[in-house]
């Protein structure tokens, strides 16, 4: 998450096989975020996470396969 706070003006997150165990927080305070990939990444979401994600203006594509 700190690493990704460097950059808050990403459009794209592809993050694979990482063992996350949840959305970043940076991630998800990403206003200009249109695509996120976060593939096998042993990501559960909460449903905090889920309606913080739905309410991400510009996000319009969310990977989220092979998670728990």
């Amino acid at each position: 998450s700190e690493f990704l706070e460097r950059f808050p003006r990403l459009r794209v997150v592809h993050l694979q096989g990482f063992a996350l165990d949840a959305v970043p927080e940076s991630i998800l305070s990403m206003e200009n975020l249109t695509d996120l990939h976060l593939k096998s990444s042993e990501i559960t979401l909460t449903p905090d996470t889920a309606h913080r994600l739905g309410g991400m203006e510009h996000l319009e594509y969310i990977d989220l396969d092979d998670n728990p």
